[in-house]
């Protein structure tokens, strides 16, 4: 069998036409980075606790319609290229978005 090994994801960055928007942060297995609307950005640990304020470099502007983004983080041996990302818009709805059905 394999041996599997919890390894953090360094400096994560996401991609989206040309643009780049990189976190200069190294995230612990199951630790998590949110940004909200104003640009704030902060670092937590598994259980939501506050482990510091986080710089990002770069910007990120989504347009009307679909748009194709990219996870990458720096590669090596003893850091994982591999994460979850849920990208949270704001704005109008999506015209595609899965919505809960309605209640009659």
């Amino acid at each position: 069998a394999l041996e599997e090994r919890p390894l953090p994801v360094e400096s994560p960055v996401l991609e989206c036409a040309g643009q780049k928007l990189r976190f200069p942060v190294r995230l612990k297995p199951d630790e998590y980075v949110e940004m909200d609307w104003s640009g704030a950005c902060r670092h937590f640990d598994p259980n939501g606790a506050l482990l510091g304020q986080v710089a990002p470099e770069g910007t990120l502007r989504l347009a009307a319609g679909d748009n194709q983004v990219r996870f990458a983080a720096s590669a090596g041996e003893a850091v994982s290229g591999r994460a979850e990302v849920i990208l949270s818009l704001r704005g109008a709805p999506l015209p595609n978005a899965r919505r809960a059905p309605a209640k009659p």
